[in-house]
């Protein structure tokens, strides 16, 4: 997209003429929002008007008709965490393995963080020409006394699911860990191999303060 915020939403809201065709403005993934370059910032998805609707059925399959019940409920919603990452989600690139696996949604795990940290602050952006910008900067006391996730983005799946990922890739070794998605229900993360049947098989005696 251009570098200057006009011209951006009138080429993003009227499109662009390529030949006989016209592509609409669609998104800018997560990532396509941080790509940058002395031609332009933002690299954006523009599909050809006449498939347009085709991005309606996709928004609507991959988050199982999420974004139609937030558009009915008119809240206020955060565009990046709650529609763009899923759509993103959707195109990024990934191999179908095996069968759906049984999946169980635990309470994310917290850990209380107290301490002080220090962030850069931009205190003033002076332009200087086309090619640059001077930008200074000052230290800024940043203390942290909350909750946090310790495990964001973080699951484990028995020997078997793993044993079907091995096989599925065609890989002659072990495989000990993952990157996933899951469509639809919005998984994007790591997990590890750890037989957690057997572990709890062994080791469980009675509900803890941990339990659920």
């Amino acid at each position: 997209m251009p570098k200057n915020e006009e011209d951006a939403k009138k080429e993003f809201i009227e499109g662009l003429k390529l030949g006989d065709d016209t592509y609409k403005g669609w998104i800018a993934t997560t990532a396509g929002m941080k790509v940058e370059s002395k031609q332009g910032k933002c690299e954006t998805i523009f599909v050809r008007e006449d498939i347009y609707s085709f991005t309606q059925e996709f928004e609507n399959l991959i988050s199982l008709g999420k974004f139609e019940a937030i558009e009915k409920k008119a809240e206020e919603v955060c565009i990046n965490k709650d529609i763009l990452s899923r759509i993103s989600l959707g195109l990024t690139a990934a191999q179908p393995i095996g069968d759906m696996p049984d999946i169980i949604v635990l309470s994310q795990a917290k850990f209380h963080l107290k301490k002080d940290y220090k962030t850069v602050k931009k205190d003033k952006l002076e332009e200087k020409d086309e090619e640059g910008k001077t930008t200074e900067y000052t230290l800024e006391d940043c203390p942290v006394d909350d909750d946090i996730d310790v495990f964001d983005g973080g699951g484990i799946a028995t020997p078997e699911v793993f044993g079907q990922i091995q096989k599925g890739l065609g890989l002659y070794y072990p495989v000990e860990f993952a990157i996933i998605r899951g469509y639809g229900i919005g998984i994007k993360g790591m997990i590890t191999k750890f037989d957690i049947l057997g572990y709890l098989a062994e080791f469980y005696k009675e509900d803890t303060d941990f339990s659920i």
